[in-house]
């Protein structure tokens, strides 16, 4: 699933509070948005699926989803390979010129146990938090900052209450041609119905010694080695994810995903490569988080 979120992982909580709490994180993002270069601040939608709804409410709620091109049955098919809803948007640009910023927004129905998702377990398996890589470079180095890393560089207020906050870093080989690295200040909220994950670039990590913001060019010579160019600043991305648990039919999750993300000219001559490419990562990433979910229910 790093696939379809790009530069991000999931982490689980499986302490986080169940009466569920605010998420700062989410809440720049939908309010504020994340600021890109060429684009100005975009923001993400709210979610589609709020708390609170009962079975009609969240029928209808997937009904009026933006762009539907599936029936709520459809969507609803217990199957790995059943349809999804994928929106892909290029960003406006400040001065209408064309824009490296893309936003992408995915809905789909899985069918497990909430609590089952909120595994910290589940979710290194599903998202490669571990590291290594798929077909596409993929995950080489990820993991949490560390309580001590996080004092030594000032980044709680002193006296909070941080416990489902966490300072996510990781490194990614893009196609081998783009080595991309950044810290994601992170936060889960939880409630009875739902599990919801935001996370953007902290900026504060442009220049860190240990875990920079920046992306490398990569090389293959003639004889196949790869070498890695010089380090140019990444300057900002965003995601959430939310996963609702559904009144009907039983076991069903309602999973939605949004992301903002620049992918700069310079990653790969000007080819949209990455974002080109999100159609079939998406469905490789819905059907591969079906299959384990359902595995890890057996």
């Amino acid at each position: 699933m790093c696939s379809l979120m790009l530069f991000f992982c999931w982490v689980g909580a499986p302490g986080a509070d169940p009466a569920g709490h605010a998420n700062a994180v989410l809440e720049q993002l939908v309010e504020t948005g994340i600021a890109l270069p060429d684009a100005g601040a975009v923001k993400l939608p709210p979610p589609s699926m709020p708390d609170g709804l009962d079975a009609k409410q969240q029928r209808t709620a997937i009904a009026k989803l933006p762009g539907i091109r599936h029936s709520v049955e459809d969507l609803l098919r217990k199957s790995a390979v059943a349809p999804f809803e994928l929106q892909k948007t290029q960003a406006a640009a400040k001065d209408k010129a064309e824009t490296s910023a893309w936003r992408v927004d995915a809905w789909f129905v899985a069918y497990g146990e909430l609590d089952q998702v909120a595994k910290e377990d589940f979710l290194k398996r599903w998202s490669q938090l571990g590291g290594g890589k798929d077909e596409n470079g993929g995950v080489s180095r990820a993991g949490k900052l560390s309580d001590e890393e996080i004092a030594e560089r000032k980044l709680f207020d002193v006296g909070g209450d941080h416990k489902d906050e966490y300072f996510l870093y990781s490194t990614f080989e893009l196609f081998d041609k783009v080595q991309f690295g950044a810290t994601r200040h992170a936060m889960i909220s939880r409630s009875d119905e739902s599990l919801l994950v935001a996370a953007r670039v902290d900026s504060r990590f442009a220049g860190d010694a240990k875990y920079p913001n920046q992306w490398r060019p990569m090389k293959r010579d003639e004889l196949g080695k790869i070498t890695v160019g010089q380090p140019h600043p990444y300057e900002a991305a965003g995601f959430y994810a939310k996963v609702t648990r559904l009144e009907e039919p039983a076991g069903a999750l309602f999973v939605e995903y949004h992301q903002v993300f620049n992918e700069p000219q310079a990653w790969f001559h000007g080819a949209r490569l990455l974002s080109s490419k999100i159609p079939l990562l998406a469905q490789d990433a819905v059907r591969d988080f079906r299959r384990k979910l359902i595995k890890e229910n057996r």
